[in-house]
């Protein structure tokens, strides 16, 4: 696949968000002790469809218990002409180029804060605990290529 193929625009809508896990521990938290955040991305595609879904976990825990744990999924249909640029040579994998990644990754993590905002809001103990800005460039480091 050459360089002009990956660099290029790539067409998209988004076509479904889903809430995967969520759960509130509420033995677990303690307002005394310090709080860490753990947070991760993956990836899947459906190549029937020409999808790819990102998949973000947060967790928010005191050492290595955790206390409020999100899985959301945004799912994301590529123009179908883009996606056939994006193949490998033998149709057995995708590449989807760095910048775009990250463009659907900001799309992803900002859809669960406003899902963790909407769960926890009416909750006097956990509406505190909001999803902080996340550099997307320290988790995407380079072009991510599926195999089917």
């Amino acid at each position: 696949m050459t360089k002009e193929k990956i660099e290029m625009p790539i067409g998209f809508k988004i076509s479904g968000i889903n809430t995967e896990q969520f759960a509130v521990l509420e033995d677990v938290y303690d307002k005394e002790k310090d709080i860490s955040i753990n947070a991760g991305l993956q990836f899947s595609v459906d190549p029937k469809q020409k999808g790819i879904g990102v998949h973000f976990t947060v967790q928010f825990k005191h050492e290595e218990n955790v206390f409020l744990l999100l899985k959301t999924g945004c799912f994301f249909l590529i123009d179908p002409n883009k996606w056939n640029d994006l193949l490998s040579e033998n149709e057995k994998s995708i590449v989807f180029p760095k910048k775009f990644i990250s463009h659907l990754s900001v799309l992803t993590i900002g859809t669960t804060r406003g899902i963790l905002h909407e769960k926890l809001k009416e909750d006097p103990t956990f509406n505190q605990f909001l999803l902080p800005t996340i550099n997307v460039m320290e988790i995407v480091k380079e072009d991510v290529i599926i195999a089917f």
